[in-house]
């Protein structure tokens, strides 16, 4: 272990084993730097930073932070493209009437909390060749190799990590080795924030105020008041550098610590970060933080974050008797899930976790469909937390159904913190995705089935539902049964009438309300809700097995090749809705007309082809999959943030598809139908809160006790 007055390299942490690291290796060829950035990407669920490598340029994106939000100037506004719907004005406010929800909301860019340069101004840096290494296990990100700094050589290596035991903190430390005994070294570490949003040639500041603080001795300090919303945002940083010169420094308008010294040093930063998401004043409070955190080691905070993500690791962690490249993958899918849980009930996992402004960080049907079922299976308290958010946001789904003339509760497609709508109302999907509402409804079921928590039904499920029901009674044709001028799962048919998926997603939402609502709502409502549900249009299999996406599906020259799964989410989320013979004639006649542009649509077909015994495609579809980030599947979509629905899926796909794992009479029952490179699979679950560890080879079966 290198000591702070040593002289050769060593890591943090030991090496672990291959199948927890994931290196430049595992890349596509020819990866852009945006695209290992969000790779590399690392956070708590509270905040994230892109994995910038060390000694990257000023400007370089660096943190997202959990619930902090900017409005965007008006030339800044989301116009959606030629083809689109604009509102019909007879059916929405002005934009005067609008007020808080459809106020365009943004999530501003951070600063980057890793920044570094050359302590003396202007002199080049070469450090292109360092590669990162992001260790699974640990939750640690190196980069080692050789730097140029100036005109001098360095054996170089740097970890980093974003700790899941203290929210507040990041931290990391920067070892250098001299190619000579007596090099000097000169390292200006700084908070950089010169990043700006960009969108036609112009450059949107989304920071009102911004104001460094370089402190005395070994802190600086950063605060930063959002444009419009008024929210803060404080980080602090510390070093530790024994053997080494630290100063503040304030240079061409940011504030840093220099730091100097000769031979091999060890640079320890602590990073602090608090925000008005829960804290008064975030600045008072990540100044304390820092302080306190940067007198313990670096290796004592490693430890206790390394020991809170094994404690995930142990309730998650698959392991797979198989190709090392699939083996990798999983847990890397799994990583970026488990990282991002956070335990409080006002935030939620976005769709793109805290890797990119993307989506605004915006909690999505994604949350609910794809990644809360394995969340359900794995982490039940974790997926209590995302229900106890949409409860929370019942208040801002009641606001936008009234504000659209509905009743009940309407779920925005884009769901903020206090369940604001994040979308712009003037945009089709604000009016037609609607089936959200019933997704969030699907999610209040399947937790309660798989956990039997009946305290969460009783004093909140229930009332999610009965808001879910009575906005669908409101947009509801009650004389024919339809709903009509809507969007399923497939975005490429934008606005048809009698979605498959829809249709049956909104009668299991009003069934489900009359059955958990009694004692809360009167009888005569209920009655209501289920006349509405047996009388509401279904798409039921014909002779031929095949259910029609949507009304005038079939022989309409029309039709747009879907963009993703959509007939075949049912099966995934209502496994005795269809037959397996009326699976496989829908897998077989919808995937030739699905052009899989969705990252959510390779999970569902390859559920489904593993059900079927269909070995090979349930294969490729998986490790299209697993590998849409690692190898940018959907090119050039990556680095613009991972994708959490996608990796929620890949893990839907092993528990229920390939482990065959599902309620029967509300017990489980498992059937192995493992890739044919694959020798066996280890997967852990809970059910009504015991745990279970499942150790399956090809075509076990059997049902838990």
């Amino acid at each position: 272990m290198l000591s702070h007055a040593g002289a050769t390299m060593s890591c943090l942490h030991d090496r672990p084993d291959h199948d927890w690291l994931i290196d430049g290796s595992n890349l596509r060829d020819n990866a852009s730097v945006e695209l290992q950035d969000a790779v590399f990407s690392l956070s708590n669920g509270v905040f994230g930073c892109r994995g910038s490598r060390p000694f990257s340029p000023r400007g370089t994106p660096g943190t997202y932070i959990n619930g902090v939000y900017a409005s965007g100037p008006a030339d800044m506004t989301y116009i959606p493209p030629v083809g689109h719907i604009a509102r019909d004005a007879q059916r929405f406010p002005e934009d005067k009437e609008i007020h808080e929800i459809g106020i365009e909301w943004v999530l501003p860019t951070a600063p980057n909390l890793f920044f570094m340069e050359h302590g003396v101004a202007g002199a080049a840096v070469a450090a292109d060749a360092l590669s990162p290494v992001l260790d699974l296990r640990n939750g640690a990100l190196s980069f080692e190799g050789g730097v140029s700094l100036g005109d001098e050589s360095w054996r170089y290596r740097n970890t980093r990590f974003v700790s899941r035991h203290d929210a507040a903190l990041a931290c990391e430390r920067i070892e250098l080795v001299p190619a000579r005994v007596d090099q000097e070294l000169d390292l200006f570490i700084g908070i950089d924030d010169t990043y700006a949003r960009c969108r036609d040639g112009k450059k949107f500041v989304l920071w009102k105020q911004r104001r460094f603080t370089a402190g005395t001795g070994d802190m600086v300090s950063w605060q930063g008041i959002t444009a419009g919303k008024q929210m803060q945002v404080g980080i602090s940083y510390a070093c530790r550098a024994p053997g080494a010169s630290v100063c503040a420094e304030e240079r061409d308008g940011l504030a840093g610590l220099h730091v100097t010294g000769r031979g091999a040093q060890v640079v320890d930063r602590y990073v602090s970060v608090a925000s008005s998401v829960f804290h008064k004043d975030p600045l008072a409070v990540s100044r304390e933080h820092c302080a306190r955190a940067s007198q313990r080691d670096m290796q004592e905070h490693l430890a206790d974050h390394s020991r809170a993500l094994g404690t995930l690791w142990d309730a998650c962690d698959v392991r797979i008797d198989g190709p090392l490249s699939d083996q990798q993958m999983v847990r890397y899918n799994i990583f970026h899930i488990i990282s991002s849980v956070v335990d409080t009930d006002r935030l939620s996992i976005g769709a793109k976790f805290l890797s990119h402004c993307g989506y605004k960080a915006g909690v999505f049907w994604d949350m609910d469909i794809y990644v809360l079922p394995y969340l359900i299976r794995a982490l039940p308290h974790y997926a209590r937390r995302h229900e106890e958010f949409r409860y929370h946001g019942l208040a801002g789904a009641r606001a936008k159904a009234a504000l659209q003339g509905y009743n009940g509760a309407m779920y925005p497609w884009t769901t903020l913190p206090g369940g604001v709508e994040g979308i712009e109302p003037w945009i089709i999907f604000d009016r037609t995705e609607v089936h959200i509402v019933a997704d969030v409804a699907w999610g209040v079921v399947e937790y309660y089935t798989w956990t039997g928590d009946e305290r969460f039904m009783e004093t909140m499920g229930w009332e999610i539902l009965a808001g879910c029901a009575r906005f669908w009674m409101s947009r509801i044709d009650q004389a024919e049964g339809s709903i009509k001028e809507i969007c399923g799962p497939d975005e490429c048919n934008s606005c048809v009438d009698n979605n498959a998926f829809t249709n049956l997603m909104v009668r299991h939402t009003l069934d489900q309300a009359a059955r958990f609502a009694g004692g809360h709502v009167d009888n005569e409502e209920i009655a209501a809700w289920r006349d509405a549900a047996a009388r509401l249009v279904q798409k039921k299999p014909g002779p031929d097995g095949l259910v029609e996406q949507f009304d005038n599906y079939f022989g309409n020259p029309e039709v747009n090749d879907a963009k993703q799964a959509d007939v075949l989410v049912i099966p995934q989320l209502f496994p005795d809705y269809l037959t397996d013979a009326q699976i496989a004639a829908n897998y077989d006649y919808y995937e030739p007309r699905t052009t899989h542009k969705s990252s959510l649509s390779e999970g569902s077909y390859a559920l489904a082809a593993a059900r079927l015994g269909m070995r090979d495609q349930a294969y490729d579809f998986f490790r299209r999959a697993a590998l849409m980030d690692l190898h940018d599947v959907h090119e050039d979509t990556t680095g613009g943030g991972l994708h959490s629905a996608c990796m929620g899926s890949v893990l839907t796909a092993i528990l229920s598809g390939f482990c065959g794992i599902r309620l029967e009479n509300d017990a489980v029952v498992y059937k192995a139908q493992l890739p044919k490179k694959w020798k066996a699979i280890s997967v852990t679950l809970v059910h009504r809160g015991k745990k279970h560890r499942l150790d399956l080879r090809d075509e076990d079966s059997g049902r838990l006790a």
